[in-house]
């Protein structure tokens, strides 16, 4: 059961780092020409999935009364996306190559839920 736990957190841990590196290339690549957005999205991004691998690890935040909260900041955690996304389609919604790529984003998003 031990084992069976530790590996069930790292799992966690998994989706939280997947999570955060597929926000990344987006971002970075996005805002290139706008480093302020990118550095507060990408700091803003990386500091939600720490909270969820530490969320993840601590053996207080495993007992089912923090089940719902654990799920929540998943849920925020891959929502949080949303805001660059509309931020980029305000700025650049006139380049057909934003578009396309904001609606791979949409894919990949349904994807994680």
């Amino acid at each position: 059961q031990h084992i069976s736990l530790m590996v069930w957190r790292f799992d966690y841990v998994g989706i939280a780092l997947l999570i955060v590196a597929s926000f990344y290339p987006p971002i970075y690549y996005g805002f290139m020409c706008q480093p302020g957005w990118a550095a507060l999205y990408l700091s803003v991004i990386t500091a939600l999935g720490a909270c969820c691998v530490a969320v993840s690890l601590l053996s207080r935040f495993q007992t089912p009364q923090w089940r719902a909260t654990r799920a929540g900041m998943f849920a925020g955690l891959g929502l949080m996306g949303v805001i660059p996304v509309l931020h980029q389609l305000a700025l650049n919604s006139h380049v057909w190559h934003v578009r396309a790529a904001v609606a791979l984003i949409a894919i990949m998003g349904c994807t994680y839920l």
